[in-house]
């Protein structure tokens, strides 16, 4: 029962986040509305093809309907992080999610600004053209270069 009720969050959740009324989903997927509204609510035996329908016309695979998504609080208190060396600065693990792939929340400070690489830009053009046709030397640009001492990221629920 309660896989069937994570099928029914998870259509839940992606139809809204498609912004697709129960009506339109059944137009889309070629279900009765009646079928949807049962698998929202945890009802229900679907049947595979039931599912790729479903799936199809949320733009999403299968995975995602039986997938739990999400992940649990978790509690660190400051004095118990434990800071792990990185390159010109330490990095400390905040929190770690698998759902569709590995994903890890971390605090990263950076202690030596000039190990940073300035960020990419296009390379300058060699040659300009004027109005009238005449071609000469262009000035390359200089890039802005900005370094940030800190930086963190958090957790998508």
């Amino acid at each position: 029962m309660e896989d069937l009720e994570m099928l029914g969050r998870n259509v839940r959740r992606i139809r809204g986040e498609r912004q697709l009324s129960l009506g339109a989903l059944a137009q889309k997927s070629g279900l009765a509305k009646q079928t949807l509204a049962n698998l929202e609510g945890g009802g229900g035996n679907p049947t595979v093809d039931t599912l790729l329908r479903v799936a199809r016309a949320l733009g999403v695979g299968v995975n995602w309907l039986v997938t739990e998504w999400g992940s649990p609080v978790l509690i660190q208190r400051r004095k118990d992080g434990i800071w792990d060396p990185a390159g010109s600065g330490r990095r400390r693990i905040l929190d770690h999610i698998h759902g569709s792939g590995d994903v890890n929340t971390a605090i990263v400070e950076l202690t030596d600004a000039r190990d940073v690489a300035p960020p990419l830009s296009p390379a300058p053009s060699t040659t300009s053209t004027s109005s009238r046709g005449a071609s000469s030397p262009a000035q390359p640009k200089t890039p802005a270069v900005s370094t940030a001492e800190t930086s963190s990221a958090s957790p998508r629920t």
